[in-house]
């Protein structure tokens, strides 16, 4: 019995799990090494170059946190899947919310 949940819980957690460390990767990329091409299509308005830092740091942030609520969700899909999918729906709200006031910030 508690071999058969540990392979349901590592199943339904795969996916989540390759998210996390997609949004780890860019958010040491933007952090570290201040890479925002990485995550900014070209066609884009172009950031203000005394901004770059600011931005970086700000959006690497954020998608650590968006990191952070992605595995409360999955841990919440678990045992409460209703909750877990409202909870990642409203954490994807407020990410997409707070990117488009992050962008007008800095490149308006």
């Amino acid at each position: 019995m508690p071999n058969e949940l540990v392979k349901l819980s590592l199943s339904q957690l795969g996916i989540p799990a390759i998210l996390g460390v997609l949004l780890l990767y860019y958010a040491v990329k933007l952090l570290i090494f201040q890479d925002v091409e990485a995550i900014r299509p070209p066609q884009w308005k172009p950031l203000r170059p005394e901004q770059r830092s600011a931005y970086a740091r700000e959006a690497g942030l954020l998608l650590l946190l968006f990191g952070v609520c992605t595995a409360i969700a999955s841990v919440l899909m678990l045992f409460i899947p209703l909750l877990g999918l409202c909870f990642l729906t409203l954490s994807i709200l407020g990410v997409f919310y707070r990117f488009r006031r992050m962008e007008e910030k800095y490149t308006g």
